[in-house]
């Protein structure tokens, strides 16, 4: 089964927060799983972070360190609009 995650699903599992359930946190880091995230999602961090509206633990640079380890795929913004 693969996995989209939300922008808040995403934060929460870079963040290490315990809101993600063990059930969330165990699928995404399982190794045979494809992960798509939404363009959007990363418009939205930097935009949240940029207006001091979110604050994460992790930089970027860290950010890009975690997607090389995991399979994630990136849904182009254009299948989301109805």
């Amino acid at each position: 089964m693969n996995l989209l995650l939300d922008t808040n699903a995403l934060i929460l599992f870079f963040e290490g927060s315990s809101n993600l359930s063990n059930n969330a946190k165990a699928a995404i880091e399982s190794s045979n799983k494809i992960i798509f995230v939404s363009v959007i999602s990363f418009w939205e961090i930097a935009l949240k972070t940029s207006i001091s509206k979110l604050e994460m633990n992790l930089s970027m640079e860290e950010l890009e360190k975690w997607f090389g380890k995991m399979v994630l795929k990136f849904c182009p913004s254009e299948l989301f609009i109805l």
